[in-house]
Protein backbone atom coordinates (compact mmCIF):
# COMPACT_ATOMS: atom_id res chain seq x y z
CA UNK A 1 0.00 0.00 0.00
CA UNK A 2 1.80 3.52 -1.00
CA UNK A 3 -1.07 4.95 -2.17
CA UNK A 4 -4.78 6.15 -0.12
CA UNK A 5 -7.10 7.49 -2.55
CA UNK A 6 -10.02 8.73 -0.56
CA UNK A 7 -13.57 8.80 -2.19
CA UNK A 8 -14.86 12.30 -0.56
CA UNK A 9 -18.88 13.27 0.48
CA UNK A 10 -19.47 10.95 3.02
CA UNK A 11 -16.16 9.32 3.43
CA UNK A 12 -13.80 12.36 3.99
CA UNK A 13 -16.62 14.62 4.84
CA UNK A 14 -19.84 14.26 6.45
CA UNK A 15 -21.83 16.02 3.57
CA UNK A 16 -24.25 12.71 2.39
CA UNK A 17 -26.68 13.18 5.68
CA UNK A 18 -26.98 16.94 4.95
CA UNK A 19 -27.80 16.10 1.07
CA UNK A 20 -30.03 13.39 2.04
CA UNK A 21 -32.34 16.52 4.35
CA UNK A 22 -31.98 19.30 1.63
CA UNK A 23 -32.60 17.18 -1.71
CA UNK A 24 -35.78 14.89 -0.48
CA UNK A 25 -36.81 18.97 1.04
CA UNK A 26 -36.62 20.46 -2.07
CA UNK A 27 -38.07 18.11 -4.50
CA UNK A 28 -40.60 17.36 -2.08
CA UNK A 29 -42.13 21.17 -2.30
CA UNK A 30 -42.02 20.86 -6.20
CA UNK A 31 -44.51 18.05 -5.94
CA UNK A 32 -41.89 14.97 -5.64
CA UNK A 33 -42.93 12.84 -2.81
CA UNK A 34 -39.38 11.54 -1.65
CA UNK A 35 -38.05 10.36 2.04
CA UNK A 36 -34.36 10.87 3.50
CA UNK A 37 -33.94 7.05 3.50
CA UNK A 38 -35.13 6.36 -0.35
CA UNK A 39 -32.17 8.77 -1.30
CA UNK A 40 -29.62 7.63 1.07
CA UNK A 41 -30.22 4.28 -0.63
CA UNK A 42 -30.72 5.08 -4.35
CA UNK A 43 -28.85 8.91 -4.97
CA UNK A 44 -25.36 7.78 -2.41
CA UNK A 45 -22.60 7.47 -4.93
CA UNK A 46 -24.35 8.83 -8.21
CA UNK A 47 -23.56 11.08 -10.32
CA UNK A 48 -25.88 13.59 -12.51
CA UNK A 49 -25.32 10.81 -15.45
CA UNK A 50 -26.94 8.00 -13.28
CA UNK A 51 -30.18 6.74 -14.15
CA UNK A 52 -31.89 7.35 -10.99
CA UNK A 53 -30.71 11.17 -11.32
CA UNK A 54 -32.32 11.16 -14.81
CA UNK A 55 -35.21 9.80 -13.61
CA UNK A 56 -35.95 11.92 -10.97
CA UNK A 57 -35.12 15.25 -12.58
CA UNK A 58 -37.59 14.28 -15.67
CA UNK A 59 -40.41 14.23 -12.77
CA UNK A 60 -39.13 17.81 -11.73
CA UNK A 61 -39.70 21.39 -13.23
CA UNK A 62 -36.50 22.23 -15.67
CA UNK A 63 -34.40 23.95 -12.34
CA UNK A 64 -35.23 22.14 -9.90
CA UNK A 65 -31.65 20.93 -9.42
CA UNK A 66 -30.00 24.83 -9.76
CA UNK A 67 -32.56 24.93 -6.98
CA UNK A 68 -31.38 22.24 -4.55
CA UNK A 69 -27.62 22.70 -5.43
CA UNK A 70 -27.98 26.01 -4.02
CA UNK A 71 -29.91 25.14 -1.40
CA UNK A 72 -26.93 22.51 -0.76
CA UNK A 73 -24.34 24.62 -0.52
CA UNK A 74 -26.01 27.34 1.75
CA UNK A 75 -26.32 24.17 4.48
CA UNK A 76 -22.85 23.33 3.42
CA UNK A 77 -21.18 26.31 4.55
CA UNK A 78 -22.93 26.36 7.75
CA UNK A 79 -22.98 22.68 8.33
CA UNK A 80 -19.94 20.44 6.87
CA UNK A 81 -17.46 19.32 8.85
CA UNK A 82 -14.84 16.28 8.96
CA UNK A 83 -16.31 13.05 9.74
CA UNK A 84 -15.41 12.32 12.80
CA UNK A 85 -12.18 11.46 13.54
CA UNK A 86 -10.95 11.72 10.05
CA UNK A 87 -8.35 14.78 10.50
CA UNK A 88 -6.93 13.10 13.08
CA UNK A 89 -6.60 10.26 11.48
CA UNK A 90 -5.17 12.23 8.10
CA UNK A 91 -2.72 13.78 10.36
CA UNK A 92 -1.15 10.76 11.23
CA UNK A 93 -1.09 9.03 8.52
CA UNK A 94 2.32 8.08 6.24
CA UNK A 95 1.57 6.87 3.22
CA UNK A 96 1.22 9.57 0.13
CA UNK A 97 -2.76 10.09 -0.36
CA UNK A 98 -5.34 12.05 -2.62
CA UNK A 99 -8.97 12.23 -3.61
CA UNK A 100 -11.32 10.85 -6.35
CA UNK A 101 -14.84 11.53 -6.33
CA UNK A 102 -17.40 12.06 -9.15
CA UNK A 103 -17.75 15.74 -7.45
CA UNK A 104 -16.71 18.49 -8.94
CA UNK A 105 -13.27 19.85 -8.97
CA UNK A 106 -14.78 23.20 -7.43
CA UNK A 107 -17.01 21.80 -5.42
CA UNK A 108 -13.93 19.60 -3.93
CA UNK A 109 -11.65 21.95 -3.71
CA UNK A 110 -13.96 24.53 -2.12
CA UNK A 111 -15.62 21.97 0.78
CA UNK A 112 -11.62 20.87 1.20
CA UNK A 113 -10.77 24.45 2.20
CA UNK A 114 -13.48 24.92 4.63
CA UNK A 115 -12.79 21.67 6.81
CA UNK A 116 -9.73 22.35 6.68
CA UNK A 117 -8.28 19.36 5.40
CA UNK A 118 -7.09 20.78 2.11
CA UNK A 119 -3.58 21.11 3.26
CA UNK A 120 -2.94 17.13 2.92
CA UNK A 121 -4.13 17.01 -0.40
CA UNK A 122 -2.61 19.76 -2.67
CA UNK A 123 -2.03 18.99 -6.39
CA UNK A 124 -3.99 15.87 -5.48
CA UNK A 125 -7.55 16.28 -5.61
CA UNK A 126 -8.79 14.37 -8.56
CA UNK A 127 -12.35 14.72 -10.04
CA UNK A 128 -14.38 12.54 -12.78
CA UNK A 129 -15.31 15.80 -14.38
CA UNK A 130 -11.66 15.00 -15.93
CA UNK A 131 -12.30 11.94 -17.27
CA UNK A 132 -14.48 10.28 -19.56
CA UNK A 133 -17.06 8.44 -17.26
CA UNK A 134 -17.96 8.56 -13.74
CA UNK A 135 -18.13 5.79 -10.77
CA UNK A 136 -18.72 3.21 -11.23
CA UNK A 137 -16.32 3.17 -13.71
CA UNK A 138 -12.88 2.41 -12.92
CA UNK A 139 -11.47 5.70 -14.89
CA UNK A 140 -11.30 8.26 -11.78
CA UNK A 141 -9.21 6.35 -9.63
CA UNK A 142 -6.84 4.96 -12.70
CA UNK A 143 -5.89 8.62 -13.83
CA UNK A 144 -5.27 9.56 -9.98
CA UNK A 145 -2.72 6.81 -9.22
CA UNK A 146 -1.48 7.42 -13.15
CA UNK A 147 -0.61 10.77 -12.59
CA UNK A 148 0.70 10.62 -9.02
CA UNK A 149 3.10 7.51 -10.46
CA UNK A 150 1.72 4.57 -9.27
CA UNK A 151 0.00 1.17 -10.10
CA UNK A 152 -3.44 -0.65 -9.20
CA UNK A 153 -1.13 -2.38 -7.31
CA UNK A 154 0.21 0.16 -4.74
CA UNK A 155 -3.29 1.33 -4.25
CA UNK A 156 -6.30 1.03 -1.73
CA UNK A 157 -9.33 3.38 -2.26
CA UNK A 158 -11.41 3.97 0.76
CA UNK A 159 -15.64 4.44 -0.18
CA UNK A 160 -18.79 4.71 1.34
CA UNK A 161 -20.67 3.62 -1.98
CA UNK A 162 -21.65 0.65 -4.17
CA UNK A 163 -20.32 2.90 -6.90
CA UNK A 164 -17.04 3.53 -5.54
CA UNK A 165 -16.40 0.20 -4.23
CA UNK A 166 -17.30 -1.60 -8.16
CA UNK A 167 -15.07 1.44 -9.42
CA UNK A 168 -12.71 0.66 -7.38
CA UNK A 169 -12.66 -3.26 -8.08
CA UNK A 170 -12.37 -2.62 -11.91
CA UNK A 171 -9.53 -0.93 -11.69
CA UNK A 172 -7.92 -3.69 -9.81
CA UNK A 173 -7.49 -1.99 -6.25
CA UNK A 174 -7.85 -3.07 -2.91
CA UNK A 175 -10.72 -1.65 -1.81
CA UNK A 176 -12.41 -0.48 1.58
CA UNK A 177 -16.14 -0.43 2.70
CA UNK A 178 -16.10 2.68 4.74
CA UNK A 179 -19.51 3.20 7.29
CA UNK A 180 -18.10 5.99 9.43
CA UNK A 181 -20.66 8.65 8.13
CA UNK A 182 -23.45 9.69 9.92
CA UNK A 183 -25.55 9.07 6.94
CA UNK A 184 -25.16 5.30 7.18
CA UNK A 185 -28.97 3.53 7.59
CA UNK A 186 -29.22 -0.45 7.51
CA UNK A 187 -30.22 -0.49 3.84
CA UNK A 188 -27.41 1.75 3.05
CA UNK A 189 -24.96 -0.57 4.60
CA UNK A 190 -26.72 -3.66 3.61
CA UNK A 191 -26.04 -1.80 -0.28
CA UNK A 192 -22.46 -1.69 0.40
CA UNK A 193 -21.51 -4.96 1.98
CA UNK A 194 -23.18 -6.51 -1.11
CA UNK A 195 -20.54 -4.79 -3.31
CA UNK A 196 -17.41 -7.14 -2.23
CA UNK A 197 -14.86 -4.78 -0.95
CA UNK A 198 -11.87 -6.13 0.09
CA UNK A 199 -12.26 -4.91 3.78
CA UNK A 200 -15.64 -3.24 5.99
CA UNK A 201 -14.64 -0.93 8.78
CA UNK A 202 -17.87 0.60 10.69
CA UNK A 203 -15.89 3.67 12.60
CA UNK A 204 -13.01 5.63 12.46
CA UNK A 205 -11.17 3.61 14.70
CA UNK A 206 -11.35 0.08 12.82
CA UNK A 207 -10.18 2.67 9.76
CA UNK A 208 -7.32 3.35 11.62
CA UNK A 209 -6.37 0.14 12.85
CA UNK A 210 -5.81 -0.96 8.89
CA UNK A 211 -3.84 2.19 8.01
CA UNK A 212 -1.35 3.32 11.15
CA UNK A 213 0.95 0.65 12.19
CA UNK A 214 -0.09 -1.06 15.48
CA UNK A 215 -2.09 -3.58 16.84
CA UNK A 216 -4.76 -5.10 14.15
CA UNK A 217 -8.26 -4.63 15.59
CA UNK A 218 -11.92 -4.36 13.68
CA UNK A 219 -13.61 -6.50 11.11
CA UNK A 220 -10.85 -7.18 9.08
CA UNK A 221 -10.93 -9.29 5.56
CA UNK A 222 -14.06 -10.50 4.27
Amino acid sequence: MKLIIFDFDGTLVDSEFIASEVFPAVWSSMGLNMTTDYFLTNFVGTSNDAEIVKQTLAKLPPNAMEIADKKFDEELKKRLLPVVGMKDLLQDLKHDMCVASNSSFQYLNDALKLTGLSHHFVNKVFSAKQVARPKPAPDVFLHAAKTLGYSADDCIVIEDSRAGILAAKSAKMKVIGFMGGRHFNQALKDKLLEAGADYYYSDISELRSHLVPGPVSGLGVL
